[in-house]
């Protein structure tokens, strides 16, 4: 039970970037409520500065040896962390002089845009070449299971001194006088009074607890699609990394996790259509999806113990039952911890009322999760000139 009944901020979601703007407001004593929605599980990419300075520094030079493969039908390309060591695996494959401003193969640059920004299903622009460099070494990824990052950040903010409330317990945030002014929390009746807030997760899934609900309205390019398998590892061949993108053409990006030899997990984004919630479009994505990892592991067919769920059959005996697993129906009931976001997609105000900023990546849905955090850094500085300007107001 939290016994506070007022707050300097609140933060509303679980994304990498608020977290981080929480991090800096506690170390300059700002005393933050933080109410996770648990919509942000799957993020397990971070810009290198937040891993930084939550203390992840030990865990960054382990996983700097475990290199990200983007595959194409003609490329298996290895990420390598250092600039020496990307420059050598590029001549390698592609034996051209190094250069993000010559011609490069368009699906290696894909799968780089994808890898760099989190959710990548527009075009890749020649324009956006030199940003996507400038931040490729700035990016840490994470082999851990989907929510780790999350809850990493949630612990340590907690030991920080950030009052943690957990998903499914906001009930409503007020707004008086088209400022947020406080947030009630289930089981409870009073409410805690704020003076800032930050949105850090979809602005759809908020939107339904404001008092006033805003005149803005997220759109998201598509949703996560997601299969397993198992297969023989007697049959895996060498060289297979934990993480693969597998990019061709402009057919979706398909990301391969491999969880431990033999075990693998496939997901990709499918557009946000209707036609994407019918039975039988799944079906044929999920073989596809299979047809594609039989282009890299010899003899999958043969060596295929288990898919899970088995789409691609109707009539197969371990065939799960799909309205379960996948009990959405309508667009607009897709949970929005799986929504994507591109460039395509529709940009955010920062700053829609006075006392609220928005520090997700629909802000900037073209950079993603860098994106997201040059959004929280803008916001930290206003804050900040805000709480200074205010101060000195009062000394007045």
């Amino acid at each position: 039970m939290i016994e506070a009944s007022e707050f300097d901020g609140v933060i509303l979601g679980d994304s990498s970037s608020g977290l981080w703007m929480a991090h800096q407001l506690i170390s300059k004593g700002w005393k933050l409520l933080v109410i996770a929605t648990g919509t942000s599980t799957m993020q397990n990419a971070l810009p290198r500065v937040i891993a930084e300075d939550f203390g992840f520094n030990p865990m960054l030079d382990v996983r700097a040896h475990q290199p990200l493969q983007i595959l194409t039908p003609n490329y298996r390309f290895r990420m390598f962390p250092s600039e020496a060591e990307f420059k050598r695996e590029y001549q390698l494959q592609f034996g051209k002089k190094f250069s993000l401003s010559g011609q490069m193969d368009l699906e290696f640059l894909r799968g780089l845009a994808f890898w760099v920004r989190g959710a990548e299903t527009g075009p890749v622009l020649a324009d956006d070449l030199p940003g996507l460099y400038s931040r490729f070494f700035d990016t840490v990824y994470f082999d851990e299971s989907p929510g780790f990052v999350t809850q990493t950040l949630l612990s340590r903010l907690e030991k920080s001194g950030a009052t943690i409330v957990r998903p499914g317990s906001l009930r409503r945030i007020f707004i008086d006088r088209k400022a947020v002014v406080g947030v009630q929390l289930s089981n409870t009746s009073r409410m805690i009074s704020v003076q800032r807030a930050l949105v850090n997760t979809h602005l759809d899934y908020l939107n339904a607890f404001f008092s006033e609900p805003l005149p803005y309205s997220s759109r998201p390019l598509g949703w996560r699609f997601e299969i397993r398998f198992e297969c023989s590892p007697e049959a895996l061949p060498l060289g297979l990394t934990k993480r693969m993108i597998y990019v061709e053409g402009q057919a979706p990006i398909l990301e391969i996790f491999q969880e431990k030899p033999g075990f693998f997990r496939l997901a990709t984004t499918v557009p946000m259509h209707s036609y994407t919630l019918d039975r039988g479009e799944q079906r044929r994505l999920a073989a596809r999806m299979l047809r594609v990892c039989e282009t890299i592991i010899p003899d999958l067919e043969y060596n295929l113990k288990k898919v899970i769920p088995d789409l691609r059959d109707p009539d197969r005996s371990e065939t799960v039952d799909l309205p379960a697993l996948y009990p959405f129906q309508e667009l607009k009931r897709i949970p929005s911890h799986i929504l994507s976001f591109g460039s395509g997609a529709q940009s955010l105000p920062p700053n829609p009322m006075p006392g609220l900023w928005i520090t997700h990546e629909e802000v900037n849905p073209k950079e993603a999760i860098w994106g997201a955090f040059e959004a929280s850094r803008s916001a930290l500085k206003a804050i900040e000139a805000s709480f200074v300007n205010k101060t000195e107001s009062a000394k007045l």
